[in-house]
């Protein structure tokens, strides 16, 4: 049966600054919009905890795995990332919304749409890669907080 998947890279996309106190309420929200299903989240605790966000508040949200991630590792979220994508078996029909700023996953989600998994993005960069990435998701989102938390 089809589901749907979140992987959020919480360096490049962090949680709102309105909404640090609540993400577990961001996070209802996107599965409101996009549907039910389980998250992989990667981020640096220590530069969370720093910038006063919510990390002790992410892991007590159902259904989500945060993988803590060095910042200074260059590129280790999105390898984090792809390899949580990659050691799932996809079907047809399955969802993937990808929070990320990361364009190195490009070839990776160009295979995933190939064989029918559809691809939402939500990012909030426009660099070249993320370009790119933007080109082959199924569905890309302009990074827009407002629209996903509903407010204006």
């Amino acid at each position: 049966m089809p589901g749907t998947h979140y992987f959020w890279d919480m360096d490049r996309i962090p949680v709102p600054y309105l909404e640090r106190r609540s993400v577990g309420k961001v996070i209802e929200k996107l599965r409101a919009k996009f549907g039910n299903g389980p998250m992989v989240a990667v981020g640096d605790e220590n530069r969370m905890k720093e910038n006063d966000d919510p990390e002790v508040a992410i892991k007590s949200v159902p259904l989500l795995e945060f993988i803590h991630v060095p910042y200074s590792q260059k590129n280790a979220a999105a390898k984090i990332l792809l390899q949580s994508i990659t050691e799932r078996i996809w079907a047809r029909g399955d969802v993937i919304v990808l929070l990320t700023a990361d364009g190195t996953l490009t070839k990776d989600i160009m295979v995933l749409k190939s064989q029918g998994v559809t691809i939402n993005l939500i990012g909030n960069r426009l660099n070249e890669l993320y370009i790119r990435l933007q080109e082959v998701a199924g569905r890309s989102y302009v990074f827009q907080w407002s629209e996903i938390l509903g407010r204006q």
